[in-house]
């Protein structure tokens, strides 16, 4: 009983964190706001996590986790390479429209400069090996492999930011905004719609 209380304490507590360093950032944050933001004491806290880097490593672990886990659930041999750009670049963005943990973890890669646990090291090696074996036939005009890789973090890392922006500025959504992930299929379709390949070759359709 007490090792499950301790276990739904320190679940508590990483939520809260998340939420704090996704907001936050890592120089914003504190542990004092994050007890908080759990409803609990401060030594509460630092009984399971003894400073804030600790907790900053903690919550990057889980968003990392979180990420490498949504992504085995992709399609593992689509027909074509390149089919695995759109799903896995949407499955991102997707995570960090939804997930305060991973949006933290994407946050606190670039604010304590790429250290372990690095989000983006949780998910563009796959994307750059999978791109390389896309045959230049199936490349839209003027793309190579690097460039659509370099295309996917960058709507990748835009996506972090708006999703951020709209998961704490009620006013984005009262306005009719549209999510990050849909932002981003309809970014994927323009530049991917005029490959050879044929119409809607990653998949992604129309709205």
């Amino acid at each position: 009983m007490r090792q499950e209380r301790a276990t739904r304490t320190r679940r508590t507590l990483l939520d809260a964190a998340a939420g704090v360093f996704d907001r936050d950032g890592y120089e914003g944050a504190s542990l004092t706001r994050v007890a908080q933001a759990a409803d609990t004491s401060l030594g509460a806290l630092t009984f399971h996590f003894a400073s804030k880097e600790h907790l900053a490593r903690e919550v990057g672990e889980q968003g990392c986790a979180t990420t490498r886990a949504a992504l085995t659930d992709l399609p593992a041999h689509p027909v074509s390479s390149l089919d695995w750009l759109a799903p896995y670049t949407l499955a991102l963005t997707g995570l960090l429209d939804r997930d305060p943990a991973v949006r933290a973890a994407a946050r606190l890669t670039r604010e304590l400069l790429w250290t372990a646990p690095n989000w983006y090291a949780a998910w563009q090696p796959a994307l750059r090996e999978r791109l390389a074996d896309v045959s230049p036939a199936e490349l839209p005009p003027g793309a190579d492999p690097s460039t659509l890789t370099a295309l996917a973090a960058h709507l990748v890392a835009g996506a972090e930011t708006w999703a951020r922006h709209q998961a704490y500025h009620p006013d984005a959504r009262e306005q009719g905004c549209l999510s990050s992930t849909e932002d981003v299929a309809r970014i994927l379709r323009l530049v991917l719609d005029s490959g050879p390949a044929g119409a809607h070759p990653t998949g992604v359709r129309r709205g």
